[in-house]
């Protein structure tokens, strides 16, 4: 009796995993592969022009007793032409203009490349090719901008995805935020966040790199920058 209960068990058992199994397996087999890939967190095509107000903060530790320098002028990026290769794979030439003032005539700062190859966003800048971000964007992926380059491995990371956002009151719909980097020592602030919005594309980016030379002196001016990048017009 004890035997044939204990068959029966080991039956029963047996027979649902057999059933969970061939669920999970049906569910896997029925989930549809991704279609929205999040290529429009990038709208890149020829004439497109992103506008930004830039506002930065120069620190220089050299001078006699140090100096801090702030700055506000515009950049202005505009796809001008596209590189088709043989593998159809698509090429954006940007041109990046800027004004020394808020009013002054934007002159050509530098040109440089974009792409979107084998799932990533790349620029190619002097070329240093970078990966800024990946497709489709989720939430804690990561990735190593430099795997392109020979410089040291920097982990970007996708550390919020919102409804919506703002910039210079402006308001925009989904929109991804990537960590570049955020260290955060006494000595030393190295830090960068860009945030891409669905149809729109770049829409903020804060870059900060300076250094101090002593531990223990708050009021010591680094060396090293400050800049805040903000949408201010796109049009395609």
């Amino acid at each position: 009796m004890l035997l044939k209960k204990y068959l029966t068990r080991v039956i029963a058992v047996s027979a649902l995993a057999v059933i969970v199994i061939q669920t999970s397996c049906r569910k896997d087999a029925d989930e549809p592969s991704p279609t929205d890939f999040g290529f429009d967190f990038t709208p890149y095509e020829v004439g497109a022009t992103w506008t930004y107000r830039v506002d930065s903060i120069n620190y220089n530790s050299f001078d006699q007793n140090g100096s801090i320098d702030t700055f506000s002028f515009c950049v202005r990026k505009t796809v001008t032409d596209t590189i088709v290769y043989s593998d159809q794979r698509k090429t954006f030439i940007v041109s990046e203009s800027r004004t020394d003032t808020l009013n002054d005539n934007f002159i050509q700062d530098l040109v440089y490349q974009a792409s979107i190859n084998d799932y990533r966003f790349e620029v190619v800048d002097s070329n240093v090719k970078v990966v800024l971000l990946t497709y489709p964007p989720r939430l804690f992926d990561f990735w190593d901008a430099n795997v392109f380059n020979i410089r040291m491995k920097e982990e970007y990371e996708v550390i919020d995805i919102v409804a919506s956002d703002s910039v210079e009151n402006m308001s925009f719909g989904e929109t991804i935020h990537v960590l570049q980097r955020d260290e955060d020592f006494r000595t030393v602030r190295n830090y960068g966040l860009e945030k891409y919005s669905r149809g729109v594309g770049l829409i903020y980016s804060r870059q900060i790199a300076w250094v101090k030379k002593t531990l223990n002196d708050p009021d010591e001016v680094p060396n090293g920058f400050d800049y805040r990048y903000q949408l201010i017009s796109f049009s395609k």
